[in-house]
Order: C-alpha cells, then structure tokens, then sequence
C-alpha cells in the first residue's frame, strides 16, 4: 500500500484541496492517533472541511481506489465571499446574512445547530426502531427454520418423501 499511498501524495502535492500525510503512530505521532481514534495498522482518516472529526476510509487500498475517492470527495466548498461553489440553499442563507450584526447571525446559528440535533436525534431513534424490528424478523425467521425442519422431519419419517426430493 505504501507505493500507492506516496503516489497519491504526489499527485495531489500542490492541491489546494487535498494533503495525504503519513503518521507513524508507534513513535512522534502516538498522541495524534490516540486523538484521532487509530486502533490498527495501517489507518486512513480523513477530515472533511466543515468538521473537525476524522472519519474513516472504508474503500479499497490501490493508488486507483483512493484516486477515485479523493476526486469524488475532496471537492472545493462554498464561498461565502464570491459564492463560488455554493448551492442556491447556501447562496440563500448567505443574502440573509450578509450584513446581519453578530447577534442575528448567532441566532441562525443556533436555530441550525438546534435543527442538526433535531434531526440527528430523528436518525438515531429511526436506527433504534430499525435494529428492534431487524431481531424480530431474525427471530421470526429462526422460529420459521426450525419448524420448516421438523415438517420435513415428520414427512421423512413418514415415508412421504425421500432425501432426494426438495421442499
């Protein structure tokens, strides 16, 4: 993976957009990968403009694969200055706000930060309920196995059918 990874780095070298580092984690970058959350070897994170989290590459380990992502990711972000790369939501909120005193602007803030837990709240009830039904239809499932078997069991003990016959 390391040739494909420092060919990556070359590639993007004079970005704009993109940095690939390498962070030797057994030795001066310990803390950065503790901070970060690496737990094996080798780790790709990423971090995505409007977040301070790192999340994790999840896609294949090629110089062609990590291309692809990222093209497909890494994309220039809005700006609120020229609202170059901004879509009409965000070119929006931008007329709304610009020549707003700090405190309207603050306010908006907080009805959008409040709108994200809303929302983020929604989808972890929505992933609770899913993961509920998810093991009731497994165990329904599993009753269904076990009585489709002994069905078959009856029929073969009975004569009715022959190992070779399908049900």
């Amino acid at each position: 993976m390391k040739p494909d990874w420092d060919k990556l780095a070359e590639l993007f070298k004079d970005s704009p957009l993109v940095t690939v580092y390498d962070v030797d984690c057994t030795a001066g970058g310990k803390d950065l990968c503790s901070h970060v959350g690496v737990r094996g070897y080798p780790t790709i994170k990423y971090w995505q403009p409007d977040s301070d989290e790192a999340q994790d590459y999840k896609g294949g380990r090629g110089f062609d694969q990590m291309k692809t992502f990222t093209d497909t990711t890494f994309q220039a972000s809005c700006n609120v200055d020229t609202l170059d790369n901004c879509n009409d939501d965000q070119k929006k909120i931008i007329g709304e706000l610009k020549g707003k005193d700090a405190a309207a602007i603050q306010a908006r803030a907080k009805e959008i930060k409040g709108k994200l837990e809303s929302t983020d709240k929604s989808l972890r009830e929505h992933e609770r309920n899913a993961a509920s039904k998810k093991a009731e239809l497994e165990g329904e499932i599993k009753n269904i196995k076990k009585t489709l078997s002994m069905v078959k069991k009856i029929l073969k003990a009975g004569g009715h059918i022959d190992k070779h016959d399908e049900l």
